[in-house]
């Protein structure tokens, strides 16, 4: 975005796409079943079958992600991590277009900021964590 409040004509042509980083290992938050982006931390109700279900971490972000008006969003995984894409898939479940970049675990601290994108036509990409998407409001399970 340019410098002043408003943005110029250039920039109100570019697609805004969200990156998500979850090529961490969630260390402090161990022992977890699972990777900490699908953790389990609240419910909602399934649009298709009616009936609750868990709510996991990241789907707060991609939420915002939606209302924001953001309909595709890459996810920064490590090797690994193959839960999250087994959970989100494509992204239907949530109302967005998702593609994962995958990088080599051994790498994924010094690589996470400089990960390699798809290859796309000019775009803005706001960073968003998972974990900091929750609202204060939000109670994690004990």
């Amino acid at each position: 975005m340019s410098s002043s409040s408003q943005p110029s004509t250039a920039d109100s042509d570019l697609e805004v796409v969200g990156v998500i980083p979850a090529a961490g290992r969630g260390t402090r938050l161990q022992p977890l079943q699972c990777s900490k982006e699908i953790v389990p931390v609240g419910q909602v109700i399934d649009s298709r079958t009616g009936v609750a279900r868990p709510k996991v971490a990241v789907e707060y972000l991609l939420e915002k992600f939606r209302h924001a008006g953001i309909t595709r969003t890459v996810i920064v995984l490590r090797d690994g991590k193959w839960d999250i894409p087994a959970y989100l898939q494509e992204g239907c479940d949530v109302g967005l277009s998702l593609a994962y970049v995958v990088i080599p675990a051994r790498s994924a601290r010094r690589t996470r900021s400089t990960a390699r994108m798809p290859s796309w036509p000019p775009i803005e990409w706001p960073l968003g964590s998972p974990i900091s998407s929750l609202s204060r409001k939000t109670h994690l399970p004990a």
